[in-house]
């Protein structure tokens, strides 16, 4: 079964992207911040087929660091990075 991480500041957006995770039968785990989320990268036995990240969190490069954790990590985890702002140079980074 696919392992997803949902990280988003926002318990709206985060509670919305878990259900129709699990509505569609993913096994799927929430943090609160950039901070929860690495951390919970850091500590999964097994790590996380998929990490869905905000890009803005405590930082306007918070959904960087989540992907350079996840990929430190390991180097096969998929990482999507959910943004309200259109900002080039944040994608172009991603």
């Amino acid at each position: 079964m696919c392992k997803v991480l949902v990280i988003d500041d926002e318990e709206a957006v985060r509670s919305a992207v878990k259900r129709r995770l699990e509505r569609e039968g993913y096994s799927t785990d929430t943090a609160e911040s950039q901070a929860a989320g690495i951390e919970a990268i850091k500590t999964q036995g097994t790590p996380y087929d998929v990490v869905v990240t905000d890009m803005v969190m405590e930082s306007s490069d918070s959904g960087l660091e989540v992907l350079q954790a996840a990929l430190s990590t390991d180097v096969f985890t998929e990482v999507i990075v959910l943004t309200a702002y259109g900002n080039v140079a944040n994608a172009s980074s991603a």
